[in-house]
């Protein structure tokens, strides 16, 4: 990988987590379309969603008390049903179907 792509990367990463900070969501739906551009979306989505996964890690050990845990469930048992249809479409369908529905 050519140091431009990496920077080029980081900094979508970067900007994907300022608007989370500043809006409290779209980190996926601007980081995986553009890094779609730069790597394989089969790469692209894991560190998306490892970088998520970190920056709500930090979120919650610094807010926790203010948590509404009834609201958090309902998001926790959406995300269960969703994660496998998600996989199955990342896996089962060609690169080129996921980079139409996520229009890149």
């Amino acid at each position: 990988m050519v140091v431009w792509e990496l920077t080029l990367i980081l900094f979508i990463l970067f900007f994907a987590t300022f608007v989370r900070s500043a809006f409290g969501f779209g980190e996926a739906l601007i980081a995986v379309p553009l890094l779609a551009f730069i790597i394989p979306i089969g790469v692209a989505t894991p560190v998306v969603v490892l970088l998520s996964i970190t920056v709500a890690s930090i979120i919650i050990a610094q807010d926790w008390r203010q948590v509404n845990f009834r609201s958090a469930g309902w998001l926790f048992l959406s995300t269960i049903v969703g994660l496998p249809l998600g996989l199955w479409l990342l896996t089962a369908v060609g690169e080129g179907i996921v980079k139409v529905i996520l229009a890149t």
